[in-house]
């Protein structure tokens, strides 16, 4: 293995400190990618001082790389390429962190307002410049857990990210944003 027993109960990795879900509307692209996404990002460990990457994570949005053809949003419109979706996974990773209070690094928000994501904490990404980044600045590890409820016809998929950790923190808030 890559870390040791002992070095894993070194890092600090006691409980759960945050977890966030989003939901989405069935069709099957979703469900195949950010299926892909989440299988990648699942299971991520950030030691102190390591800084996550999404797109470093994932990797490009590619056939070989097990994504899809579905809906991105480009310049203000609504395009199929491969990975559409695949942004999803980044909001809700985005708000997992937020509630985890680990550093924001960089995040983007998407182009248009979509309501089923918390206004003002949404976050975009695009291969290979768009990216969410963020930081683990504390002195526990932070191990990634990443899963999906696969949509149907009539039932709404969701992803969820929790980060598992030491608190640092005795509660993390947000305030409704002001439009």
């Amino acid at each position: 293995p890559e870390v040791t027993t002992d070095a894993a109960k070194g890092l600090g990795i006691n409980q759960q400190v945050s977890t966030f879900t989003t939901n989405f509307p069935y069709a099957e692209y979703r469900n195949q990618n950010l299926s892909r996404a989440a299988a990648l990002v699942n299971g991520t460990l950030l030691k102190p001082g390591d800084t996550f990457s999404l797109n470093d994570t994932v990797g490009e949005r590619t056939a070989a790389n097990g994504f899809t053809k579905g809906f991105i949003i480009k310049g203000g419109r609504f395009k199929k390429e491969l990975g559409g979706g695949v942004s999803q996974s980044a909001t809700t990773t985005y708000n997992a962190m937020f509630f985890a209070g680990l550093k924001d690094v960089f995040h983007k928000p998407h182009g248009l307002f979509i309501d089923r994501y918390p206004a003002g904490r949404e976050a975009t990404v695009a291969w290979p410049g768009v990216d969410l980044k963020f930081q683990n600045d504390t002195k526990y590890g932070v191990l990634v857990q990443a899963y999906i409820v696969k949509g149907t016809p009539s039932r709404k998929g969701s992803i969820t990210v929790k980060m598992w950790s030491t608190k640092t923190y005795d509660k993390v808030v947000a305030t409704s944003p002001v439009k």
